[in-house]
């Protein structure tokens, strides 16, 4: 099985080999440029529906039908890879090639380890960047009017000032309670995790 997908403005293709290992290249085979998220898994190499070429491991190309048994295959026939990891259900894509990647980054979610607990997972292409749907979900004021009467028990006539105390700050984000500006009691949780995790608990 492979997947093609985009990561901010790149074109990726996931898929496990024949070891049962993560790869990730960019989605255009270095031929002729063709979509490799279109091809085929042959003995676990990402092979292009357009003339055939393979690719394995980290970008190599591994087979060209159309070379002459006794030529190389060129090194520049290799497609550019990210180092990709799997962790808690979740797949990670490092995007820099300037930078080497860093495992000890990668978020950590406790809930994902809690007994019982459900994971379920949805794909939506949205028209817009990614940092607008993020500051969406840590925009609680706008609930009310967004959603009334929707599915959430959101109410227009609720509009009212919310307040919100960090309890928690680090280099790679925040996280706090926050509630109505006229209760003592704050029952919402959020967290903030660069670059994408957003954690909410309580029911709205």
């Amino acid at each position: 099985m492979h997947l093609g997908l985009t990561v901010f403005d790149k074109q990726l293709v996931l898929y496990r080999d024949g070891s049962g290992l993560l790869r990730c290249y960019e989605d255009r085979c270095s031929h002729r440029l063709a979509k490799l998220s279109e091809g085929q898994l042959i003995d676990g190499r990402l092979e292009c529906l357009y003339h055939g070429w393979q690719f394995q491991g980290q970008g190599k190309c591994v087979e060209i039908p159309q070379l002459p048994s006794d030529a190389k295959i060129p090194k520049a026939a290799c497609v550019k890879a990210y180092e990709v990891r799997y962790s808690q259900g979740v797949v990670w894509v490092w995007m820099s090639h300037k930078k080497p990647p860093k495992p000890n980054k990668l978020p950590w979610f406790q809930n994902f380890d809690r007994p019982g607990f459900d994971n379920s997972s949805t794909i939506h292409d949205l028209p817009y960047e990614h940092s607008i749907l993020l500051e969406n979900l840590m925009d609680p004021a706008h609930i009310p009017i967004s959603h009334d009467r929707t599915g959430f028990t959101a109410k227009r006539e609720n509009a009212q000032p919310l307040r919100f105390e960090v309890t928690e700050r680090t280099d790679r984000g925040f996280a706090g309670y926050w509630g109505e500006a006229k209760d003592q009691s704050l029952p919402y949780f959020l967290r903030f995790e660069a670059p994408g995790v957003v954690e909410t608990q309580g029911n709205l």
